[in-house]
């Protein structure tokens, strides 16, 4: 497969009058964002989506959005946090190379460039189904690796929807 080509002067525009890298999400930040995913997918949990358990990726994914823009009126500190959150928002890699990448999860926050939406990559982990922890690492992982996803921030999340009992020392540990 042929490396697609650097488009500088999209990077440039992209980039005008930013300081790259953008400042690091604070500790407690990513707390409440990990925490409000938590509650959206106990919530649709208790509703009984099946989905959740048999669905694919961007079933799951398409469940969790409008319940996650629900919040954003909703919890107090998921709106002072996140202005909106979007399934599928393009963005673009690190050089330009690629302009249509697609995060699973975007989340425009209230505060910052929002141009630089922070970056949720998802994943199904069911072994008995052959969605194997090396496809999250193939497929989730290495695009923040290879600056497809999140290349201005400092973090971003890979969130694992877990089918199979896994746990992150004997399945994930492996391959880091």
């Amino acid at each position: 497969m042929a490396v697609k080509q650097a488009r500088p002067n999209h990077i440039a525009e992209l980039t005008s009058g930013v300081r790259l890298p953008l400042v690091q999400i604070d500790d407690r930040h990513l707390k409440i964002i990990l925490e409000t995913i938590s509650l959206a997918w106990h919530e649709l949990l208790a509703n009984g989506t099946p989905a959740l358990l048999s669905g694919d990726e961007a079933e799951v994914n398409a469940l969790l959005e409008p319940r996650l823009n629900h919040f954003c009126q909703t919890q107090r500190l998921w709106k002072d946090l996140v202005h909106s959150v979007h399934r599928g928002r393009e963005s673009m890699s690190y050089n330009g190379a690629k302009i249509e990448g697609r995060p699973d999860l975007s989340l425009v926050f209230t505060v910052g460039n929002r141009n630089f939406p922070f970056c949720i990559e998802c994943k199904i982990i069911d072994h008995p189904n052959a969605k194997r922890v090396g496809l999250y690492c193939k497929e989730g992982i290495a695009r923040f690796v290879a600056g497809e996803y999140a290349w201005a921030h400092r973090s971003a999340i890979m969130l694992a929807y877990v089918r199979d009992g896994s746990c992150v020392t004997s399945r994930l540990a492996p391959y880091l």
